[in-house]
């Protein structure tokens, strides 16, 4: 395979990536169990605030069960520096040595996105019930869009290839078809990455008087009007520069070129900055309290480490070797 062929300074530049993925984790991990602990404290609050039996169970389920997917992650990403450090030491025997580790990291980071059920059940429960309570006056309309929608697809098509993927590294299968499912999921991940990030925008344009939002007038606003270029349409733009590459990549069962991989994750990780630099530039959520605002504080965005994509992006993106 071609990780055989890297050199310390790229295995090191990797490792960095993964240090990114497993402190993000770590913060969501600690981020998850206050939110939960709340939760739990103030329940007699929530209860009274849901009043019908089953819409209980369901907030309760779509608010506390994500918090166990968090755990999975957190494990997903210690797995995963784990077996960075060995590719660190020695890439060679790497798949020997850490194996059982990958393969691991890889059933946790799909159970993760399974714990998201309850989400899109809430999504399409909700706003079709009459009136129940989530989160005060919360727009159907947002709740189909963001737990509903952009969730469905998530819990659909991240865990299959995940999957996928760990059943060919577990069946011992030749390299040629864990490439092929490799890139299969790299795709996969790239294209929810979009959906649910410009489903997020849509959400952001429904009217909102008790935000900031007021439709379409939203996006005559500069700063709102380029983190939404950049999403629905830069961001789309690397998805489809992956797809090419990866789809590619998969039919032909060879790993794609590292100057075509540099790129992806440059143009990946440099998304998620520039839409960080806006929304520190706004001041925040409280500054500016809209739906997408909300999601892309470090609150409620778990894709924020994607920033440590760059270095490793860069040297593979300009490396002449």
């Amino acid at each position: 395979m071609l990780w055989r062929l890297l050199g310390l300074k790229a295995r090191l530049l990797i490792l960095l990536a993964v240090i990114a993925f497993f402190v993000w984790a770590s913060y969501w991990l600690w981020e998850s169990i206050e939110a939960t602990a709340q939760l739990i404290g103030e329940r007699s609050f929530f209860i009274e605030q849901t009043k019908i039996g089953w819409w209980t169970a369901v907030f309760y389920a779509t608010e506390v069960t994500p918090s166990l997917g968090i755990a999975f992650r957190w494990i997903a990403a210690l797995l995963a520096l784990y077996s960075a450090s060995i590719f660190v030491r020695s890439n060679v025997g790497f798949t020997s040595k850490a194996g059982k580790a990958i393969r691991a990291a890889l059933l946790f980071e799909g159970l993760n996105y399974l714990t998201m059920i309850p989400v899109v059940i809430s999504g399409f429960t909700f706003p079709f019930s009459g009136e129940l309570w989530y989160y005060g006056a919360t727009p159907g309309i947002v709740v189909l869009l963001l737990n509903g929608v952009a969730t469905l697809a998530t819990v659909v098509i991240v865990p299959f290839f995940v999957f996928k993927l760990r059943s060919k590294i577990v069946l011992g299968t030749p390299d040629q078809e864990i490439v092929k499912w490799a890139c299969l999921t790299g795709a996969a991940y790239l294209f929810v990455f979009w959906f649910v990030y410009t489903i997020s925008w849509m959400a952001s344009l429904v009217p909102w008087s008790a935000r900031a939002q007021p439709g379409l007038r939203l996006l005559l606003n500069p700063l709102d009007l380029a983190s939404f270029t950049l999403t629905v349409f830069f961001l789309l733009i690397v998805v489809l520069y992956g797809w090419t590459v990866l789809i590619s990549s998969a039919k032909r069962q060879i790993p794609p070129s590292p100057r075509s991989i540099g790129i992806i994750l440059t143009s990946l990780g440099m998304y998620f900055m520039l839409t960080l630099i806006i929304f520190l530039l706004y001041g925040g959520y409280h500054a500016h309290p809209t739906v997408w605002m909300e999601i892309l504080g470090p609150y409620h965005n778990p894709d924020l480490w994607c920033i440590g994509l760059i270095p490793a992006g860069l040297y593979f993106a300009t490396s002449k070797h």
